[in-house]
């Protein structure tokens, strides 16, 4: 017989441990930027996981439904591809509790600072830069973003730019 007290908790929602390291270098005008934060021991439910290993083979799915059950394979604890049958509802089992540890590259920034030489006594100050968020991320995680949940990932971007000052 299997009742509520055949359940247990298998999600974590809060980390051992979580933060950020970084790293600001220059040399001949040269100027590089980095910074990085981590989360680890999380773990978490990503209902778009879930919902894309619970496929009936009509719409998009995981990649791991290609691991699924079949009559000749059957070692596996990916379900089978059922057309029409609702198999289980988000957060009923545990196929979608996801690693959630992740490290993150948050910040990458290389600038160029022009010499006074080449300035001319115009500006004071000259700097060349190109920045970019979000650009790495290593995680066990198959949802979106592990930061920030199945809703929107995080996203990236890239930023060219020069700094004036007169």
């Amino acid at each position: 017989m299997i009742n509520d007290d055949d359940r247990y908790v298998v999600g974590k929602l809060d980390p051992n441990f979580y933060g950020g390291f970084g790293s600001d270098i220059t040399w001949k005008g040269i100027g590089l930027t980095v910074f990085f934060n981590y989360s680890s021991g999380l773990k978490r439910i990503s209902s778009l996981y879930e919902g894309g290993i619970q496929s009936d083979g009509m719409e998009a799915a995981s990649v791991d439904m290609l691991n699924r059950w079949t009559p000749t394979h059957t070692n596996t604890n990916i379900p089978r591809a059922v057309y029409g049958i609702p198999r289980f509802g988000v957060g009923d089992v545990d196929l979608g509790v996801q690693n959630a540890s992740f490290l993150r590259m948050s910040v990458l920034s290389l600038s160029y600072t022009l010499p006074p030489s080449v300035r001319k006594n115009v500006f004071d100050n000259a700097r060349i830069y190109v920045t970019g968020s979000n650009l790495l991320l290593l995680t066990k995680d198959k949802g979106y973003d592990p930061e920030t949940g199945d809703g929107f990932p995080n996203t990236k971007s890239v930023s060219v730019g020069l700094n004036l000052s007169l």
